[in-house]
């Protein structure tokens, strides 16, 4: 019942998109006069899905020659792509085929089209169509799935090493396991498994996976058109899902959908293959370590084996370690049967026994040939690394061979494999799969008054997609400079549905209590309006993190339709900008946000600020920084103006606010920044106003087009310029926060790697950084004007902030004395 569009694509005269409502355009496929898929391709309508599966011709049904031509098309595509009598789903005789052929000839070479010739040449269509190769009992067949997959290969199904019925689509695996034999068992047509000997177990339930059995399970095969058949048993239809490894369940489509399975006739050549190693990969370790860390993976290993008959198995391995700056640093190296790095400590190593040479190999010769199975199979090589290991050295471990039980010798792939930085501390807070949670995302990170580390994370439980998913904010504490961290306390969430929080800011004030702000509810960033805003939270920590207070709405007091602020009271949305807020040198806290004003189509760069320590805060609503901007981060400068760092692709875009962002100066690109459209760190390290040596300003990004290589700028000149780059992850990363440790040296916690990230911290110092030619050095003390320095640390004076409360003397910042003496305390 819905309003039915053809809308024209651009850029042609004759091709156009279909679609109901306002939802993206439709793939229909019709088969015998029913609709077998109803899909979503192609979200626009510009050129660029001109020819495309949703790019639809209209042609008027007497006009003959239009017909003919679409039905020539569809004839040399069938001459084409058919074979004769090789796999079911071909045509069946060559006669056919051949009269096919020549009917093509025959209109090609036909002055005019009437109707009697393009009805020959239908029936000769609808003949090849017609005459179809059935499965042959006593046959042994591949199955693969007519549904494709990114790479354009459909899923062949078989048998894990579970004994669960799943399909993927690795064919350099195949073997008896992917092999399926048609043949009758008391009475009936089954399908047995070659390598078990079982048969496919079906549920009449859809979300219930399939299951093996010995039990004589009928089945039969529907021919759907296209090469495609049904496999059926009963009302039961055989679909691979999309859940991991492709498990198989009960679902009925048409052509083209997996469901749909295509069926490749087995050699006695393939039944006869012996099983042997076919390939070598070597996989990328973990790119960074610390001092004295354990279980460091320094490398991964996928030997893939192919083949029917027979076993192979894995005898020796010799290592290289060029590119290692010291290989004392490399302490207990082993072999683990696993791929996870994440948790090698899970693993029991192989036994092995270990050769060195003078030119840094090294011989592993496994006590007992260790029998591979068919597929992939996964090894891990780790190693302990020095608590002498100086911060910087690289780890480079590279396989130059690899020996099976018969004494054959295998070559790796080459492959692009980078060293494994060692840092002065480096530590997984969160690995995918900890916790209960699938995916983490989203850094942010300060420095404790008591020196410890705290760090905040999107718990994003069963998918990797924003707010409002089902998120929960958790936080970690280090008291050790990073190299351990605390189970996660978890500060927002733990709701049923899609009401997540996320995006998280933290920043410390200058007595010391800890603020979360984060974003959350059932809206998201894209789903509200000013009349019911994405909600904004606030939680504290009065003892550094251990403990926290329970969630504050702080929504009204920044925007939407109940905030005092007129315009604030317009915008439609509001995010947080996840990452670390600021506290100026008078005390006021500051968060970089992006605001939906309502006559802008994108975001704008706007602070929100509190002059209370934290207890209430306002947005600066009368100008924004960008009014095309994204998430961003924000620094004091010495001269008290505030530089905004906005997230753009292909560099970052700059601003400056001399009044703590109520106006600013005009933007500029900052191209020395270059990094996609991504969240970053920008953090003033040093400055001479606070009685540093040097003023440097530093500034994470992914330093490439994409998000991957995770870098590190140092600027001597608050933001002009980025003299100093070093990388810190380089393979797939994301987003980064920065800290400072009271020993001067840097924290960085980021995301490290693609889908499934995990959220890693390191730490180093400015000499790593600059490579050496440039260390920190704490700052110098300034003694109060007309005041003895001592006087400042004198326990009898009562001190109270410019605001009037009583304060510390050894809190930082402007205070006064009892007697009204002004004394900037360091």
């Amino acid at each position: 019942g819905e309003d039915f569009e053809a809308l024209l694509i651009s850029g042609t005269t004759n091709q156009y998109m279909l679609r109901t409502a306002d939802r993206s355009p439709l793939w229909i496929k019709y088969v015998d006069g029913v609709m077998v898929a109803n899909r979503y391709r192609y979200s626009n309508m510009g050129a660029a899905n001109a020819g495309k599966t949703t790019a639809w011709y209209f042609i008027p049904v007497n006009d003959t020659q239009a017909l003919c031509t679409m039905r020539m098309t569809q004839a040399r595509q069938m001459v084409s792509n058919t074979t004769e009598a090789v796999n079911p789903g071909d045509v069946g005789s060559a006669e056919t085929l051949d009269r096919l052929k020549a009917k093509i000839a025959e209109v090609e070479a036909a002055e005019s089209i009437d109707a009697a010739t393009l009805d020959g040449l239908v029936a000769a269509i609808n003949a090849v169509k017609s005459d179809v190769l059935m499965p042959t009992l006593g046959q042994t067949y591949l199955l693969r799935s007519a549904s494709m997959p990114y790479d354009n290969r459909g899923y062949y199904m078989y048998v894990n090493e579970n004994g669960i019925p799943v399909s993927s689509d690795k064919d350099e695996h195949m073997g008896l396991s992917y092999f399926w034999k048609y043949t009758t068992h008391n009475g009936k047509n089954v399908l047995i498994n070659c390598a078990t000997g079982t048969q496919i177990k079906p549920t009449a339930t859809y979300n219930q996976a399939f299951t093996m059995t010995e039990q004589d399970v009928p089945v039969n095969f529907a021919y759907i058109g296209d090469k495609q058949f049904n496999l059926r048993s009963g009302s039961i239809t055989y679909h691979r899902s999309n859940s991991a490894e492709h498990l198989l369940y009960n679902w009925a489509g048409g052509q083209g959908s997996a469901s749909a399975w295509k069926m490749q006739t087995v050699t006695e050549e393939m039944l006869n293959e012996p099983v042997a190693i076919r390939r070598v990969e070597m996989v990328q370790g973990r790119t960074s370590t610390g001092i004295g860390n354990t279980n460091a993976p320094l490398l991964g290993l996928t030997i893939s084996v192919k083949g029917a008959v027979g076993q192979t198995a894995l005898s020796a391995l010799t290592l290289c370690t060029e590119g290692t700056t010291n290989v004392d640093d490399i302490r207990r190296l082993r072999l683990l049967p696993t791929s996870d790095f994440r948790h090698p400590e899970k693993y029991d190593s192989i036994a092995c026994t270990l050769q060195a040479d003078s030119q840094g190999r090294y011989k592993m010769t496994l006590s007992e040939p260790l029998a591979l199975k068919h597929g992939d199979n996964a090894f891990l090589l780790v190693a302990d690394v020095s608590d002498r290991a100086a911060e910087g050295n690289l780890l480079r471990l590279t396989l130059t061979s690899l020996t099976d039980s018969a004494g054959h010798t295998f070559t790796p792939e080459s492959a692009n494999l980078y060293p494994t930085t060692v840092f002065l501390t480096q530590a997984v807070v969160l690995a995918s799969g900890d916790h209960g949670s699938k995916y983490y995302r989203i850094p942010a990170i300060t420095t404790a008054a008591d020196g410890s580390l705290v760090a905040v994370t999107d718990r994003r439980i069963n998918s990797n997609v924003d707010l409002p998913a089902h998120i929960d904010v958790y936080v970690n504490r280090s008291e050790d400079n990073g190299r351990t961290w605390s189970d996660p306390v978890m500060v927002a969430g733990d709701e049923p549905g899609t009401i997540g929080y996320g995006d998280a800011a933290i920043v410390r004030n200058r007595n010391g209590r800890l603020i979360i702000l984060y974003n959350g509810g059932a809206k998201g960033l894209f789903n509200c309006t000013a009349a019911d805003p994405f909600r904004k939270y606030k939680v504290w920590s009065d003892d550094n993190g251990r403990t926290w207070s329970k969630p504050e709405d702080i929504t009204d007091a920044l925007y939407g339709a109940k905030c005092a602020d007129p315009i604030a009271r317009t915008w439609t949305a509001m995010l947080l900008t996840s990452g670390r807020g600021i506290c100026l040198r008078d005390g006021t806290l500051m968060v970089a946000v992006a605001a939906k004003e309502p006559q802008n189509s994108w975001f704008s760069n706007f602070v929100i600020v509190s002059d209370d320590d934290g207890d209430t805060w306002r947005s600066e609503s009368k100008a924004c920084a960008w009014n095309s901007g994204d998430e961003a981060k924000v620094v004091e400068l010495n001269n008290g103006d505030i530089l905004i760092s906005m997230r753009r692709s292909g560099g970052r875009e700059f601003c400056t606010s001399p009044d703590k962002g109520k106006t600013w100066r005009s933007h500029y690109l900052q191209d020395q920044l270059k990094t996609p459209a991504c969240n970053g760190e920008m953090l003033y390290y040093t400055s001479t106003v606070d009685g540093y040596d040097r003023n440097r300003l530093l500034h994470t990004v992914p330093y490439a087009s994409n998000r991957s290589n995770v870098s590190i700028l140092l600027s001597y000149d608050e933001g002009a310029n980025f003299p100093v780059r070093k990388t810190i992850c380089p393979t797939a990363s994301a987003y980064s926060a920065l800290t400072i440790l009271p020993d001067g040296t840097i924290g960085c916690y980021f995301e490290d790697g693609g889908e499934k990230m995990d959220m890693v911290f390191v730490r180093f110092s400015l000499s790593w950084l600059t490579d050496g030619a440039d260390t920190y050095t704490p700052p110098t003390p300034k003694e109060p004007v007309g005041i003895a320095a001592t006087s400042c640390y004198n326990t009898s004076t009562a001190c109270y902030t410019l605001a009037g409360k009583r304060c510390a003397t050894d809190e930082k910042g402007l205070v006064l004395t009892g007697d009204g003496r002004k004394l900037l305390n360091r």
